[in-house]
C-alpha cells in the first residue's frame, strides 16, 4: 500500500502545480513587477513549500484527530480513507465543472495567496495509510512537499521560456478532473490490492 499512496501523493503534487491557477498568477505578477530570476524562484519555492506545508498541517491534524477520536473503530479507518478518497475525488471533479462555468479571475493582491491554500487530497491519502510506519508516512509527506515545490518552480521556468503559454491555455478544470480521477481510482485499487 505504501507504494500506491506514495505514487498518488506524488501524482497529486505534480498535477496540482501544473494547473495554471497555481503558477500563472506568480508568473504574471513577477514579470509585471520586474522580479529578478532569483527573486522569482525564491518566491515560487516559498509558495511551493507554503502550499505543501499547509496541506500537511491540515491533513496531519485531521489524521491525528481521526485516530484519537475513533481509535476504537480503527479497523474502519481504511474504509473511511477510501470513502474520503472518493468524496475528495468527486469534489475535485465537481469543482472543475463549476470552475469552467464561472469567472475565475483573482485580484492581484490575493493571487499569490491562492498558492498556499491546503490541498485536501492529502487528507484521505494519510487516512488510508494509517497502518504504515512513521517512516513511510514521512516519506509520503516529503515527496508531496518536494514535488509540489519542484513542479511549481518548473512551471515558472517553462513560463519564463515562453512554453507556459501552451499550458496556460488549458483550463484548470482539466487538472481538477484528472486529480479527481486519480483519487477515485486509488480508492478502487486499494479495495482490490
Amino acid at each position: 500500500m505504501f507504494l500506491i499512496l506514495l505514487a498518488v501523493a506524488s501524482s497529486v503534487a505534480m498535477l496540482h502545480m501544473i494547473a495554471p491557477d497555481h503558477w500563472l498568477p506568480l508568473s504574471v505578477i513577477s514579470s509585471g513587477r520586474g522580479y529578478s530570476r532569483r527573486k522569482k524562484y525564491a518566491l515560487s519555492t516559498a509558495l511551493g513549500f507554503g502550499h505543501a506545508g499547509t496541506s500537511i498541517l491540515v491533513a496531519g491534524a485531521v489524521f491525528y484527530l481521526g485516530l484519537t477520536l475513533i481509535h476504537i473503530y480503527i479497523s474502519y479507518l481504511v474504509l473511511a480513507g477510501q470513502i474520503l478518497l472518493i468524496i475528495v475525488g468527486l469534489y475535485f471533479i465537481i469543482n472543475g465543472y463549476r470552475e469552467g462555468s464561472r469567472d475565475t479571475s483573482i485580484p492581484e493582491n490575493s493571487a499569490l495567496s491562492v498558492g498556499i491554500f491546503p490541498d485536501l487530497a492529502l487528507i484521505p491519502i494519510l487516512i488510508t495509510g494509517y497502518s504504515l510506519s512513521t517512516y513511510d508516512i514521512v516519506t509520503i509527506l516529503l515527496a508531496f512537499a518536494l514535488l509540489s515545490t519542484l513542479f511549481l518552480c518548473l512551471m515558472i521556468f517553462l513560463a519564463a521560456r515562453g512554453m507556459g503559454k501552451i499550458i496556460a491555455k488549458m483550463p484548470p478544470k482539466y487538472m481538477d478532473y484528472l486529480i479527481g480521477a486519480v483519487l477515485i481510482l486509488t480508492a478502487v485499487m486499494i479495495e482490490f490490492v
